[in-house]
């Protein structure tokens, strides 16, 4: 099944797969330029995934501009659409999808758990990289500067983000940089959490873009929240 969920200013935010009864919805969101469908080493224990405004068909409103795609107004839109459904969550997100659900669930109490992972970089360790999606969005004039961009990161991006980055008419990509641009972790936000938070630290290799010393600093922030940290090795407990 699908449930889309308009949201003013940003456009439909899409819901794929199964929504229980009796039971807490796991879901997952994606990371930037991500597919919606989770890897498989998680994709049995997911009931449905969020299509972010801007990807696959979950379309942007006439209206919306780079600068409202940040991942906190991703994380409203999707505490809106829980909101909407009207049922529990437990929320798996990747890179960007793990930051998109902390600030959803800093919105609603309908979520009852996060489990993150491929934690991105953000605070000071940040700025480099918010300034090169920056200087990308800014390029991005029309189609055939997307493409000749397509061509020079072809080869050093991988093939999955490549896939939705060829699928991504240019105007869009422009705006979703712009987002990325202005994207951070506000660690107040931490603060409001009291769900129990799971970090996956040894599923998937630390990069460039995810080190081990931003997983860290979020363990940090957790530390000193109301959030219940749970032990990676006992994160079969969240799909209780």
């Amino acid at each position: 099944m699908q449930i889309r969920v308009d949201i003013p200013l940003i456009g439909s935010l899409l819901v794929n797969g199964d929504i229980p009864k009796d039971q807490p919805v796991i879901a997952y969101i994606h990371e930037f330029f991500g597919k919606s469908t989770p890897p498989d080493k998680i994709s049995q224990v997911i009931n449905c995934s969020f299509v972010l405004p801007g990807y696959e068909e979950a379309v942007l409103a006439k209206e919306c501009e780079g600068h409202i795609l940040t991942w906190e107004k991703y994380g409203k839109a999707v505490a809106k659409t829980i909101e909407t459904i009207d049922t529990s969550f437990i929320l798996i997100g990747n890179s960007m999808g793990a930051m998109v659900a902390i600030y959803a669930a800093a919105h609603t109490s309908l979520i009852e758990q996060l489990t993150l992972y491929r934690i991105p970089r953000f605070g000071l360790a940040r700025t480099h990289l918010r300034q090169k999606y920056k200087d990308i969005s800014y390029s991005l004039a029309d189609q055939k500067i997307y493409s000749q961009f397509l061509k020079t990161i072809r080869g050093k991006t991988s093939p999955n983000i490549m896939h939705v980055l060829e699928k991504t008419e240019w105007s869009t990509a422009k705006k979703l940089y712009e987002g990325a641009s202005l994207s951070d972790l506000d660690p107040s936000v931490i603060t409001q959490l009291t769900q129990s938070v799971t970090l996956l630290e040894h599923e998937f290799e630390g990069d460039y873009l995810h080190p081990k010393e931003a997983h860290d600093a979020l363990h940090v922030l957790l530390l000193s929240s109301s959030a219940l940290l749970i032990n990676a090795s006992d994160s079969k407990n969240v799909y209780k």
